[in-house]
C-alpha cells in the first residue's frame, strides 16, 4: 500500500486560495515528515490528481475555505460532509470530487478545510 498522501489545493497566485498549496509545499520541504507520508501541490483539479491518490487507502486534503469562522481557522470536514457550495476557482469544489473519486476508488479521504 502507498504511503499517506496529503495533498494541497489552491492557487497560491489567488492570495488565500493558496493555502493549501503553501501547506503541502513546507510539508514536502520538511525533513521532519514521516517517511510513510508524501505530501504533494493539487492546485485547483483534485481529479487531476487521481492518478497519485489511486492505491492509497487515506488522503488528507488541504483547502481554504469561506464561512463565517475568523480568518485562519481549521476545520476537519469529514468525507461524508454536504458540498460546501463554495465559489471558488475549482470545477468541481473539493467534496464534490471527493465524492466522486470514492465512486472509483477505495479511499478514505480527510478535508481539512482553512478559513
Amino acid at each position: 500500500m502507498k504511503p499517506l498522501l496529503v495533498i494541497g489545493l489552491g492557487n497560491p497566485l489567488m492570495g488565500d486560495d493558496g493555502i493549501g498549496w503553501r501547506v503541502a509545499e513546507r510539508l514536502a520541504a520538511d525533513p521532519r515528515l514521516p517517511s510513510d507520508t508524501e505530501a504533494i501541490c493539487g492546485g485547483t483539479d483534485l481529479l487531476r490528481c487521481a492518478a497519485q491518490i489511486e492505491g492509497r487507502r487515506r488522503v488528507i486534503l488541504v483547502d481554504a475555505v469561506q464561512d463565517d469562522a475568523p480568518a485562519g481557522t481549521v476545520a476537519v470536514i469529514g468525507e461524508d460532509a454536504a458540498d460546501l457550495h463554495q465559489t471558488n476557482a475549482h470545477r468541481l469544489s473539493a467534496v464534490q470530487a471527493m465524492q466522486l473519486l470514492r465512486l472509483t476508488m477505495p479511499v478514505s479521504f480527510t478535508l481539512l478545510g482553512v478559513t
